[in-house]
């Protein structure tokens, strides 16, 4: 292989591995969303359970996910 070749070669890496890092960047904030959607339905689903123990219990599960989910989600639109 000459050198064009090989200089070819390397912008196409270059920009697949862009590519790679942006898809990566956009399934961080897809999968903090998912989190952040699975916090409200235990803080949503939590006010249906009968036992108070374990509702304050869900609940507190559901606020903590919620939060760090928001924290990743945050950190994740900051980066770009």
């Amino acid at each position: 292989m000459d050198a064009s070749t090989n200089s070819r070669y390397a912008s196409v890496c270059e920009a697949s591995f862009a590519t790679f890092c942006e898809r990566k960047e956009i399934m961080k904030a897809i999968s903090a969303s998912i989190v952040i959607l699975a916090a409200a339905v235990l803080i949503a689903g939590g006010s249906h359970i009968a036992h108070t123990d374990t509702k304050l219990f869900v609940q507190m599960v559901g606020c903590g996910l919620g939060l760090a989910g928001l924290a990743v989600w945050f950190v994740n639109l900051k980066e770009k």
